[in-house]
């Protein structure tokens, strides 16, 4: 029961922590039903950063035409069509909607780029180091209470949890 609630705590702190200002976050978008690929782009509508990636096959160059992504992001695996961005050391003014087009390289249309995914990044900060937050998880039978910001900040010991368990009348 112990380690059902640590890998959940895990896969919690991996959830939460992956939208936290400085860290990294995979944008996915899965583009296997388009392969070939001859042109893949990442843009950010309504910006007047527009593109954030263009990946054409051809040239097997990833362009990054905003100098501000800059050693930021890459693709995840391109060659077997997973074109997910993952975007390194995020900001605040990192947030907001993501687009990933693709355009297959037998398509014969000239404009024939698709939409494959429309992603919407919610930059949250981590809270302030020390500040008490209830986060509730709920276990088999009983509830285990954390502080948010030793939890964000990967401070919790597992032996620690381990014991509020044990000693606990719940």
């Amino acid at each position: 029961d112990v380690w059902i609630l640590f890998a959940w705590l895990m896969f919690l702190h991996s959830l939460l922590s992956e939208n936290l200002i400085g860290g990294e976050v995979t944008l996915p978008c899965r583009a296997e039903g388009y392969m070939p690929l001859e042109l893949m782009e990442w843009s950010r509508p309504g910006t007047h950063l527009q593109y954030v990636v263009i990946f054409r096959t051809q040239s097997q160059d990833l362009e990054i035409p905003e100098q501000r992504y800059e050693g930021r992001v890459e693709l995840k695996d391109r060659e077997n069509g997973d074109v997910s961005l993952v975007l390194k050391n995020v900001t605040a003014e990192d947030g907001g909607t993501y687009e990933c087009y693709v355009k297959r390289d037998t398509d014969r249309m000239k404009r024939a780029i698709q939409p494959v995914s429309t992603i919407y990044l919610d930059v949250l900060p981590p809270p302030p180091l020390g500040e008490s937050v209830c986060l509730w998880i709920r276990t088999s039978s009983s509830f285990l209470i954390l502080n948010a910001g030793e939890f964000f900040n990967t401070r919790i010991n597992l032996i620690l949890i381990k014991q509020f368990i044990a000693d606990s009348q719940w």
